[in-house]
C-alpha cells in the first residue's frame, strides 16, 4: 500500500471524534476520510475554509459555514447558489471576481461592502456605478463614458473628483465646489456663481481664484476674515469687516491703525500678539477680555500688568518679568485671601463648638 492509500485507510478507520481532531488539525486531513460524517465536514470548514474543496457535493450549510469563514473560499464551490455567493462577498466584497457570471444583486452587495469592487465588474450598470461613486467619488476615474448624473454624484462625495472628468458641465463644477470649496483651483475661468458657491462653502478657497470679482472679495472675509490674506487690493472697508469677523485677521492687515487694533483685540484677545508695540490702550482692552493675553504682550506696561493682577492674583503667572508693583499686589491679595480663608474657618469652628456645647449642657466646652 502506498503511504497515502495507508494514512487513507487508518483515518477512515478512526472514531468520529478522532476524525473531528485530525481536521480540526490539519487543513487537508478531510480528503482522507472516506464518507466524512456531515460533524467532522462542518468543523473541517469551519476551522479551514478552503478545505471544502476536499468535501464531494458540499451541503448548503457547509458552503455557508466555509464562506462566512472565508469569503474567498467560493473559488472551491462548484455552481454556488446566489445564498452562497451573497455571503461570501458580504465577507470579503473581493470575493466577487472568484465568482463566474455573478447575478446583480451579488454585484451591489459587493460594491455596497467595497465600492471598488466596481472594478471587478465588466458589465456594471448605472445604478451600480452610482453606488460606487456615491461611496468614493473618485471611482469615477474608472468608469468610461459616465453619465453627467454619475458625474454629479462622484463630485457631491468628493469635491476633488472633478479633476477626473473632462470638460465638466457648470452643474457638475457647481456640484464640487459645493462640495470642497478648494475644488475651484481645478476649474478653469470659473464663472460668478461658482466663485459665490466656493467661497461659501470655504472663504478660504478665495485663494485659488484669480482677479475675483468686488462680491466674492466680500463674501470671503464676511465668511473668514484671514481670507483678507488673499485680497491683494482690499479696500479699508474690506479690513474693518475681516477683523470684525475674525479679529487675528489683523496679522494680514499692513499697519492697521489704533482703532483696527483695538477693534481686532475687541473680538478676539488672541489678536494682540499679532500687532508690534501695541498701545496701552490696546494692551488693556486685550487683557479685559482675556488676562491670559497678557502672555503674548511683550512688554506689558506697569498699568496693564497692575490691572490684571487686580483682576485676579494668580494672573501673575501670565506676566513674564513682572514689575516689583506688581508681584507685590499679588502676595498682598494672596495673604488677604489666606486670612479671609483662615477667618472663615474661624467662624465655622465657633459655630461648631456652639452647637456642641450647648447640646453637652455642661459648662465644660466640647470638641
Amino acid at each position: 500500500m502506498t503511504r497515502e492509500e495507508i494514512i487513507r485507510e487508518r483515518l477512515s478507520a478512526m472514531s468520529i471524534e478522532s476524525q473531528v481532531k485530525a481536521v480540526e488539525k490539519y487543513r487537508c486531513a478531510i480528503r482522507y476520510i472516506d464518507n466524512p460524517d456531515m460533524h467532522v465536514r462542518m468543523k473541517a470548514v469551519s476551522k479551514h475554509p478552503d478545505a471544502i474543496q476536499y468535501i464531494r457535493n458540499p451541503l448548503r450549510l457547509e458552503q455557508l459555514m466555509a464562506v462566512r469563514e472565508n469569503g474567498y473560499a467560493i473559488r472551491y464551490i462548484e455552481d454556488p447558489s446566489e445564498e452562497v455567493q451573497l455571503e461570501a462577498v458580504r465577507n470579503v466584497p473581493d470575493a466577487i471576481k472568484c465568482i463566474r457570471n455573478p447575478g446583480d444583486s451579488v454585484k451591489l452587495e459587493a460594491i455596497r461592502q467595497g465600492e471598488w469592487t466596481i472594478g471587478y465588474i465588466s458589465d456594471a450598470t448605472e445604478e451600480m456605478q452610482l453606488l460606487a461613486v456615491s461611496r468614493d467619488g473618485e471611482i469615477i476615474q474608472s468608469i468610461k463614458n459616465p453619465s453627467e448624473a454619475l458625474k454629479i454624484a462622484a463630485v457631491s462625495q468628493n469635491g476633488g473628483a472633478i479633476t477626473y472628468i473632462d470638460n465638466p458641465s457648470e452643474e457638475v463644477k457647481i456640484a464640487a465646489v459645493r462640495e470642497w470649496g478648494s475644488a475651484i483651483q481645478y476649474i478653469d475661468n470659473p464663472s460668478e456663481k461658482i466663485q459665490m458657491e466656493a467661497v461659501r462653502k470655504d472663504a478660504m478657497a478665495i485663494r485659488y481664484i484669480d482677479n475675483p470679482i468686488e462680491k466674492v472679495k466680500w463674501e470671503a472675509v464676511r465668511r473668514n476674515g484671514n481670507a483678507i490674506n488673499y485680497i491683494s487690493d482690499a479696500t479699508l472697508d474690506m479690513q474693518w469687516e475681516a477683523i470684525r469677523c475674525t479679529g487675528c485677521a489683523i496679522q494680514y492687515i499692513e499697519k492697521p491703525s489704533e482703532e483696527m487694533q483695538l477693534e481686532a483685540v475687541r473680538n478676539d484677545a488672541r489678536a494682540i500678539r499679532y500687532i508690534l508695540n501695541p498701545s496701552e490702550k490696546v494692551q488693556l482692552m486685550a487683557v479685559m477680555k482675556s488676562p491670559k493675553a497678557i502672555c503674548s504682550i511683550y512688554k506689558p506696561t506697569e498699568r496693564v500688568q497692575m490691572e490684571v493682577v487686580k483682576a485676579d492674583h494668580h494672573n501673575i503667572r501670565f506676566i513674564k518679568n513682572p514689575s516689583d508693583n506688581a508681584r507685590r499686589l499679588a502676595e498682598e491679595m494672596s495673604e488677604r485671601e489666606l486670612g479671609s480663608n483662615h477667618e472663615w474657618e474661624l467662624q465655622k469652628m465657633e459655630r461648631l463648638v456652639d452647637m456642641l456645647y450647648d447640646e453637652d449642657g455642661t459648662d465644660e466646652m466640647v470638641l
